[in-house]
């Protein structure tokens, strides 16, 4: 994966009960499993407007087997970097945690259940999660500018979609 937990256990992008130590809590186990899910299902997402369909998936699959490598021999990395797809990442990851982080707090507030979507209900007062959203957003944008910038110097055969360069205002003008 592009990113992990970590990326969501302090300061703008904090999320309650996230932890990247080993716990026991059902409710931290539970917050990083969800994290864990928007990361995979966002990931090939955002590589291929930020690099483009060819090298996203390249690069998806090289972080897969990346992955992979890992696991199989408990972390003692029998894998040989790619030092170009390493530099890639390493721009990309706090863009992808603040992408990942606006889609975690659109869905925030509702559950899905087998009698259809429902709001949560708890003893703290609910807020919609829109200025955070535009909030984070918005620092993706600069950070995904600078990266273009970077780009267009070190690998043109980066293509980033215009998407991810626009800013977002609360009123969707």
């Amino acid at each position: 994966m592009l990113i992990d937990v970590s990326y969501f256990t302090s300061g703008p992008r904090h999320i309650v009960n996230a932890t990247a130590t080993a716990t026991t809590s059902q409710n931290s186990l539970s917050v990083n499993a969800a994290i864990v899910g928007y990361i995979r299902h966002y990931q090939l997402a955002f590589l291929c407007e930020m690099l483009g369909d060819s090298l996203a998936v390249e690069i998806d699959d090289y972080l897969n087997e990346k992955e992979q490598a890992e696991k199989a021999t408990n972390g003692q990395t029998a894998f040989e970097p790619v030092e170009r797809f390493e530099l890639l990442c390493s721009k990309l990851r706090d863009s992808f945690a603040d992408y990942v982080f606006f889609y975690l707090m659109r869905d925030a507030g509702t559950q899905a259940t087998e009698r259809g979507v429902v709001i949560w209900k708890n003893e703290n007062t609910v807020v919609s999660p829109l200025q955070r959203q535009v909030s984070v957003w918005n620092e993706m944008v600069s950070r995904n500018v600078r990266f273009k910038a970077w780009a267009a110097i070190h690998e043109p055969s980066v293509s980033v979609s215009s998407n991810m360069t626009s800013r977002v205002n609360p009123y969707n003008l």
